[in-house]
């Protein structure tokens, strides 16, 4: 072949080169800018801290303030419960002691001296957020209220909850009790991974029969998101006048399971505030929700996020 020639067919060869080049390097872009074209606006929320968290990846999907410290009110349950359904008999006859019937906020009004199942507990404390049943369960698994509450800080540490430490097990303001939302998602996917925890805290009523002294009681959710948002699962409310009104919930829709955390908000937007993020996450790009790796291609690459 002659130089000529040889100078003519690279010229071709780089030539059509490029061409193929630019035409993957606009399909990238394409493709780029439809994803985007497919990602919801932000939600803007009144609360003060927020997380939505990928029940299946435990990947955040959107936070506002995610690490700022503060009182997770009656969120606190949650390890309460995690905790007992971890380490006790769901079977096992509690004794109320005199000291439950002290405790503040909102209560069941058990009688102080009876014996009430662990499991009744566990539902009276999810569903309407008790403090002297929480109380009550405290002592019965940790043998004191200050040795639970050890038990509870061990097992935050465990899951990796850097921001959080516990200083009661009902969740009633006290110097030294704090969360962040991102810690208490963490906590409440861990939770979720049992399946009697999921059925209590989405259920809208109780109906004990007998319970602590107390005979024919039907206990009511003080969840508002279990009424208002079809696809809603639980998880907790809380509320102290420090910590605001604050949720931990949970809802699932075409397979996803999404949990979102708010933490003082007020008393109108609280649900309303974890209703927008879910809803913002069930319309993001499934590539969103569960992001994939980078997918490599000449001139570019298509890769989900975070």
């Amino acid at each position: 072949m002659s130089a000529t020639v040889f100078k003519k067919v690279l010229l071709n060869l780089v030539f059509m080169g490029a061409l193929m080049l630019n035409g993957v390097t606009a399909t990238a872009g394409e493709a780029t800018e439809k994803a985007l074209a497919r990602i919801p606006p932000p939600p803007t929320l009144k609360c003060r801290a927020a997380v939505l968290l990928d029940m299946r990846t435990g990947n955040v999907l959107f936070s506002k303030n995610p690490d700022e410290k503060r009182s997770p009110a009656s969120i606190t349950k949650v390890m309460t419960v995690l905790l007992a359904v971890e380490r006790g008999n769901l079977d096992a006859e509690v004794f109320i002691p005199a000291a439950a019937a002290g405790i503040g906020g909102k209560k069941a009004r058990i009688v102080p001296g009876t014996r009430v199942r662990m499991e009744s507990l566990l539902w009276a404390i999810l569903v309407y957020s008790g403090n002297d049943t929480a109380y009550a369960l405290a002592r019965h698994v940790g043998g004191t209220e200050p040795e639970f509450i050890k038990l509870m800080n061990r097992r935050a540490e465990e899951l990796g909850l850097k921001n959080t430490h516990f200083m009661n097990s009902h969740g009633l303001t006290q110097q030294g009790h704090y969360s962040t939302a991102r810690d208490l998602a963490i906590l409440s996917r861990e939770a979720l991974k049992n399946p009697l925890l999921r059925k209590m805290v989405s259920s809208k009523f109780v109906y004990f029969s007998e319970f602590g002294g107390r005979e024919d009681l039907e206990l009511e959710s003080t969840n508002n998101l279990l009424w208002e948002m079809p696809d809603a699962l639980g998880i907790k409310t809380g509320y102290t006048a420090a910590a605001g009104h604050c949720l931990a919930s949970m809802a699932r829709r075409d397979g996803r399971e999404l949990i979102a955390i708010v933490l003082g908000s007020d008393k109108e937007n609280y649900w309303r505030d974890a209703q927008a993020m879910l809803e913002y996450g069930f319309n993001l790009p499934s590539t969103q929700i569960n992001p994939a790796p980078p997918l490599p291609l000449k001139g570019g690459h298509i890769s989900g996020s975070q």
